[in-house]
């Protein structure tokens, strides 16, 4: 069972290493040694975290628990129209397993319930964007070397999982 709890300043480390994480192969060509790599994540990592602040001043970040477990991170804001979600983060350790699948369909019904839609920017070569179009959001958008996709009420009812 999925749960989750606001993050808090005892969380800090694992986000930081949950986006190091995801982020160290990408960089790794670049011959830096642990030490230099490190450094550079973290500067991104907070260059982030201050973006998201700037831009979404409603943003909610929290940390996704399964059998008590930390096994990843969501963040999300709402618009007049939407639930925005801004990142999310599973662990290497649990991808592939349905886990993504689930926090969606959560987030879509929540939507749903509220009479909102749920929009995302996903990068061109990040393969979630199978499980999203799966789930039957939308491509409203590209800005290389993002896809905009929103998904919606009329999505929902159409979609292949329902």
């Amino acid at each position: 069972m999925l749960h989750f709890m606001p993050a808090v300043a005892d969380d800090e480390l694992f986000l930081y290493e949950l986006y190091a994480e995801t982020r160290r192969n990408e960089f790794h060509a670049l011959g830096w040694d642990a030490a230099q790599l490190n450094t550079f994540l973290r500067m991104q990592f907070d260059a982030q975290r201050r973006s998201y602040r700037a831009k979404y001043a409603d943003l909610k970040k929290s940390i996704i628990y399964q059998n008590g477990e930390r096994i990843g991170q969501i963040s999300q804001a709402v618009s007049e129209d939407a639930i925005v979600l801004v990142d999310i983060i599973i662990s290497h350790l649990y991808r592939n397993q349905g886990v993504g699948t689930k926090l969606l369909l959560q987030l879509q019904e929540t939507a749903r319930q509220q009479g909102l839609g749920v929009r995302l920017h996903v990068l061109e070569t990040n393969p979630a964007q199978r499980l999203y179009d799966r789930l039957g959001f939308l491509v409203t958008g590209e800005h290389s070397p993002y896809v905009s996709m929103e998904w919606n009420e009329s999505s929902y009812i159409d979609s292949p999982v329902n």
